[in-house]
């Protein structure tokens, strides 16, 4: 079963950041901070996709502060509690938002506009405590189904798409969401190492009204879906839910709900005549620096790395590439249809090699004596190299192009 890694998904979602960059207001000029300040609290969370609905405390009436109504020396404090909601800092904000509650007079015009504030800090701290995944579940077939006929074409293999949510208050919550976009990516490689790629988008209503109850995880069935391999090695099935902005309802209130993070989920599915037992990146490394490399077990060792171990297999070959470049170009280029697929690149060429020095995954290179106490980005160590793995068993089946050197190992 395929999920969302969720350290990336709370990377998305990062909006509480805590600490004031040393943010020096310019000197209040009344009626330009007041239009900003009234478009931020009316239009900010339509700027970030959500409806202008959601805004429905948002002072608009008669009795909307003025320049005249503000007190000057509230200015630069309101100023600075408008900028640190409009780059995401909450922690800041509220801090700012508390003081301010302390100083302001009690004017209706002067209150309602930090009751505004106060909504979309409430609401974002909603949002914020909601968790989306997504898998990607195998349908097995129910038991006392008739086997396919031995003639007949094996049927492709099928899935469930499954959404879970699950959120960290003490109450229900119910969202309010306009259609989400679900996109699916399908990426295959064939045995010549090519690439080809189809993305579809279609819309996602489950979250028109969708309450989640507290302490449970919801879990909810989108539909089930082939994945015909067709000629291809291996399927890279991917899934993105993309979510627009609306309102969410706590207790009796409903608050603006915008940058909900979005939901992921990543698979590969493997020809039925591959290996099907995850390989370890060290098996990948050791092969690519061979005397001689042949594409069909160069691609298996490839495509058989689990995706979320495919930053150690990259860091692993970072050095190696970095070698090749001077000493094998040859070799370099027999090895890019590998790089090219553990690097979601369907492009190829030298671009691969210079995207895979350029992003750092050689950062723990030179730190460690050997591959197998390689540090590699995140800080953790790279699993020594499995004895057993370095003679994982090559693919049976696969075409035999013509060997780039040498006899066949």
């Amino acid at each position: 079963m395929s999920r969302s890694p969720r350290k990336s998904r709370r990377a998305d979602r990062a909006g509480g950041r805590s600490g004031w960059r040393g943010r020096r207001p310019g000197p209040p000029v009344p009626g330009a901070w007041l239009a900003a300040g009234l478009r931020l609290v009316l239009g900010a969370c339509h700027a970030a996709g959500a409806d202008a609905s959601a805004w429905q405390a948002a002072p608009t009436d008669a009795a909307s502060p003025t320049p005249a109504t503000i007190p000057p020396a509230l200015l630069p404090a309101l100023d600075a509690l408008r900028a640190a909601v409009a780059d995401d800092e909450d922690d800041t904000a509220r801090a700012i938002l508390n003081g301010l509650r302390a100083r302001a007079p009690r004017e209706r015009s002067v209150q309602g506009l930090l009751d505004a504030f106060e909504r979309v800090l409430q609401g974002r701290a909603l949002v914020r405590s909601l968790e989306l995944d997504l898998a990607s579940e195998r349908v097995t077939p129910p038991e006392g189904q008739a086997a396919p006929d031995q003639d007949a074409p094996a049927p492709p293999p099928r899935f469930r798409l499954v959404l879970e949510a699950h959120h960290a208050q003490p109450e229900p919550l119910t969202f309010r969401l306009p259609p989400a976009v679900l996109e699916h990516l399908v990426v295959a490689i064939d045995p010549r190492g090519v690439q080809t790629k189809s993305l579809e988008e279609r819309p996602l209503a489950a979250f028109d009204e969708l309450t989640i109850e507290p302490h449970t995880t919801l879990r909810l069935p989108l539909f089930e879906y082939d994945l015909p391999l067709g000629g291809a090695l291996a399927l890279r099935d991917q899934w993105a839910v993309r979510m627009h902005a609306g309102s969410v309802i706590a207790g009796s209130e409903e608050l603006p709900a915008a940058r909900i993070s979005s939901a992921l989920c990543e698979q590969t599915v493997l020809a039925p005549f591959l290996p099907h037992q995850p390989l370890e990146p060290s098996v990948l490394a050791e092969y690519v620096q061979r005397e001689h490399v042949y594409l069909p077990p160069l691609l298996e060792r490839t495509v058989r790395i689990p995706s979320e171990r495919r930053d150690e297999a990259l860091s692993l070959l970072a050095p190696i590439v970095e070698r090749f470049q001077r000493e094998r170009p040859t070799r370099l280029q027999e090895i890019l249809p590998a790089l090219s697929w553990l690097l979601h690149s369907t492009d190829g060429g030298d671009d691969v090699v210079s995207t895979l020095l350029a992003r750092g995954w050689e950062a723990g290179r030179g730190k460690a004596a050997s591959a197998g106490d390689l540090v590699l980005p995140d800080g953790r160590r790279a699993a020594p190299p499995d004895a057993g793995s370095a003679a994982a068993p090559s693919p049976q089946g696969l075409p035999a192009p013509s060997p780039t050197r040498g006899k066949q190992p």
